[in-house]
């Protein structure tokens, strides 16, 4: 289940995902000899968590904005064109990277498709600029 963290304040987002990645990198630090399943095992609940953080900070954090590059306006598609991209499977985090835009700027926020798939969608972009590997 992913937890919901929309109640925490942008400092206080980051700062668990501080304590996070600090209890992963003492995870892999420690190479106790455990099997990768039971090393997987072990961080996956951070991941996790890592995950439904990035989520809420993704949703709070203030936009800055820049003006289009020739390479922007060629990878720009609408939110609506985006989701459906996503969840139909068209494009996963994997194939690149994203950023939420207007249809004439483009944020440093960014916009994952995991996070379309699961309906976390900011509302206040009308468009993403998707780069592919």
């Amino acid at each position: 289940m992913v937890k919901n963290y929309n109640n925490l304040t942008l400092e206080e987002i980051e700062s668990r995902i501080d304590e996070n990645d600090k209890k992963l990198k003492e995870i892999w630090d420690a190479d106790d000899g455990n099997s990768y399943e039971r090393w997987m095992e072990k961080c996956r609940p951070y991941w996790d968590d890592n995950e439904a953080l990035y989520a809420a900070k993704s949703l709070k954090e203030i936009p800055e904005m820049r003006p289009f590059s020739d390479l922007d306006r060629k990878c720009l598609m609408t939110i609506n064109e985006f989701k459906s991209h996503c969840i139909f499977g068209g494009i996963m985090d994997s194939d690149g990277f994203g950023y939420y835009a207007t249809d004439k700027e483009v944020s440093n926020i960014e916009a994952s498709p995991s996070a379309f798939e699961k309906g976390i969608i900011r509302p206040d972009f009308t468009h993403v600029c998707w780069y592919n590997k």
